[in-house]
């Protein structure tokens, strides 16, 4: 009988602070981008109040979640900006 072997996926943060989201987004050459989301008449009130009022940023959240989808970013840039940003201080 053969040993039946579990792996553990990676451990990644799923939540940062607004400031460590921001200056990951800035590093990426992303915020601009999505400050010209934020401005725009058509993106929904809710992601535009999390995005100007949230303290943390959660990973799967809708607004993160509509946010990469908006801007195109697969699931593993998206985990790669979270994990920058988690080195941010």
């Amino acid at each position: 009988m053969e040993a039946i072997t579990f792996i553990q996926p990676p451990q990644k943060n799923l939540q940062v602070s607004a400031f460590q989201a921001k200056v990951a987004l800035d590093q990426s050459g992303l915020l601009n981008t999505v400050q010209t989301l934020m401005d725009d008449p058509a993106t929904p009130n809710k992601i535009k109040l999390a995005w100007n009022n949230g303290a943390t940023f959660k990973r799967y959240s809708d607004m993160i979640l509509s946010m990469a989808s908006i801007l195109n970013l697969s699931d593993e840039q998206l985990d790669d900006l979270f994990a920058f940003a988690a080195t941010v201080s």
